[in-house]
């Protein structure tokens, strides 16, 4: 299963650093350029960004986890970016 979110905004690269900072505290997260990966244990996180968005990635075949990181994510992202967390919508998909 798989989850994904994008945020619109023309600054990707800040909130994908400060999102890594954050997240190193608790688990391996490390980022390279347009690109980042945060370890959690239950189900690892892609981020990719490019000038208008923020693209962000979840997939494991257990649907708790898969919340659990969404509930995580979602947090630490309406934080940053100021947003309600309502606003914050994540797409639940099966694998293909």
């Amino acid at each position: 299963m798989m989850t994904v979110t994008h945020i619109a905004t023309g600054t990707g690269d800040i909130y994908l650093k400060k999102l890594c900072h954050y997240f190193a505290r608790q688990v391996p997260a490390t980022y390279s350029g347009t690109k980042a990966r945060i370890e959690f244990p239950f189900a690892p996180c892609y981020i990719d960004i490019d000038q208008r968005q923020m693209k962000i990635s979840i997939e494991t075949d257990n649907q708790d986890a898969l919340t659990e990181a969404e509930n995580r994510l979602t947090e630490q992202l309406a934080r940053l970016t100021q947003q309600d967390a309502s606003t914050i919508r994540w797409v639940r998909s099966e694998p293909l």
